[in-house]
């Protein structure tokens, strides 16, 4: 019976697609807006990365609302995201004061 049960055990945490419900958080600088698509590309010490933004997405600067159109070339902004597909999808994005 005991074995039986950690086979069931072991099946139900391979079952679990490796993506599941993993959020990253990251700072960097905005390289591109595009205001077409709804994206930004940030640059994090060696890399870029784009970010696809949903109507669920929250924007504050200073910790006060803010909106998609707040988003600017060369500011250093805080993101909270979780990936679908091969995609990334911001959930936060907190724009920094200088």
């Amino acid at each position: 019976m005991l074995k039986l049960l950690m086979a069931a055990v072991l099946s139900a945490a391979f079952a679990i697609p490796a993506n599941a419900d993993v959020a990253i958080i990251r700072k960097g600088t905005i390289t591109t807006v595009g205001d077409a698509d709804k994206t930004f590309t940030c640059h994090w010490n060696t890399s870029d990365w784009t970010y696809t933004t949903t109507d669920k997405t929250i924007f504050q600067i200073a910790r006060k609302p803010a909106g998609f159109s707040d988003l600017k070339v060369g500011e250093t902004v805080w993101v909270k995201a979780h990936m679908v597909g091969k995609g990334w999808i911001a959930d936060r994005v907190m724009i920094t004061v200088p």
